[in-house]
């Protein structure tokens, strides 16, 4: 009877050990609110001219957006790539307010991936993260983008508000899909990411179709409790 009570105690300190470093290694996770920095979806969508459907326009080819990812465009860390930028955001360290070493790197183990709600390694950055243009580059080609000079298509492609970092696989899944083909599967997530979009959307002056204002309505109406903010 001791010796069984000593197994069960052992096993209860090993769980409890376990989740204690879980907790102090890893940041934690949660669902992500409308974001109070965004103009509101209804004020972004009063900016955006709506059609009826997409027309695919020829010519889109990534390198219209420049070659590769560009500088960042946040002030103190211009030596780094949008790419490198969108990962730390995502980290609980953050965008580093000195330069870092390795450079271009927090030192974070994980990112927050806000369309799965869940962590990512990165131990590999080339294989497990990618980064996803919110209004994707062959989206925005159609919807006006074909008509903008070279100067605005590299600002869009490496804009912070339109940058996500997330898994290759939800990255490869949503391709190159406005939100009435495509939204985050953590449903906690959408109304943000609607926002973002729109956001995007009207800065950039860049169309929706009217399925895709219907789908980002009907998201932020559903979003249910109090989530927290993303960062």
């Amino acid at each position: 009877m001791e010796k069984h009570s000593r197994t069960i105690f052992t096993w209860i300190l090993v769980i409890a050990t376990a989740g204690y470093l879980a907790y102090t290694w890893l940041p934690p996770l949660r669902p992500v609110a409308p974001d109070p920095q965004l103009p509101a979806l209804e004020v972004s969508l009063g900016s955006v001219a709506v059609i009826a459907q997409r027309q695919r326009v020829l010519g889109y080819q990534r390198e219209n957006y420049g070659q590769g990812w560009g500088p960042a465009r946040i002030p103190g860390i211009e030596h780094c790539t949008a790419r490198e930028a969108a990962i730390m955001s995502q980290t609980k360290s953050g965008i580093p307010s000195v330069a870092t070493s390795p450079p271009c790197q927090n030192g974070s183990l994980y990112l927050f991936d806000p369309y799965s709600a869940s962590q990512i390694a990165l131990r590999d950055r080339t294989q497990c993260v990618e980064i996803d243009h919110v209004f994707p580059l062959s989206a925005s080609w159609d919807m006006g983008a074909w008509a903008w000079d070279e100067r605005t298509r590299k600002a869009f492609a490496n804009d912070p508000l339109n940058l996500v970092a997330t898994g290759s696989s939800l990255n490869q899944d949503k391709s190159d899909q406005l939100p009435s083909q495509w939204m985050p599967p953590e449903k906690a997530t959408r109304c943000w990411y609607v926002q973002r979009v729109a956001a995007v959307a009207a800065k950039y002056r860049l169309s929706l179709t009217t399925s895709d204002v219907k789908t980002m309505r009907r998201a932020c109406r559903l979003v249910m409790g109090p989530p927290l903010s993303l960062g």
